[in-house]
């Protein structure tokens, strides 16, 4: 069973991470709030409080260098394995996008949120990727996964998307003053 586990925080300290751990594959990654540590194995990570995934489905193999896209989508437990029968199932056009490099779906371990993982050669691809079909398809199946009724009212899943990428300087920080953390 091979899992993702991604550590939280200031870019120094995600890189001392690294750096601690150069025997481990692991990819740094930024954006103008945090950066973030993935690390993906079928062992034990080295993180001490990490976000813990399985990855449930996968394509591709993740790259040092990239765009990376997660969107986090909400699901109630109970609707989980509705959740990734229906993502096995449904087409999936995204391994053929230009500059698509990887993607994972992500079943949470030690949190509410299912995550889908992709990467990209930059940020471009994943902008062209949202104007298809498959995205559109894709964000509506997430949408309609995690419809259910329950006590007569409706529960529509919580989606939003985090963007990093592994190049420090393509970061746009609020304020170009501010020290890159």
């Amino acid at each position: 069973m091979t899992n993702l586990y991604i550590a939280i925080g200031t870019a120094d300290f995600m890189q001392t991470l690294k750096e601690k751990y150069k025997k481990e594959q692991m990819i740094l990654a930024h954006n103008e709030i945090n950066s973030i540590l993935l690390h993906e194995t079928d062992k034990k990570t080295k993180f001490a409080a990490p976000k813990k995934y399985e990855v449930v489905a996968s394509e591709g193999q993740l790259e040092e260098h990239g765009f990376f896209a997660v969107i986090y989508v909400s699901i109630m437990q109970e609707q989980h394995q509705v959740f990734e029968d229906r993502f096995k199932r449904r087409q999936h056009g995204i391994g053929k996008e230009p500059g698509f490099v990887a993607f994972r779906l992500l079943r949470p371990l030690n949190d509410t949120d299912y995550a889908v993982l992709t990467e990209w050669t930059g940020a471009g691809s994943f902008e062209a990727w949202k104007l298809t079909d498959d995205y559109k398809d894709a964000i509506a199946s997430y949408q309609e996964i995690g419809t259910i009724n329950m006590n007569s009212q409706a529960f529509e899943p919580t989606l939003f998307t985090k963007t990093y990428t592994t190049n420090l300087d393509d970061v746009d920080f609020p304020d170009e003053d501010d020290e890159r953390r």
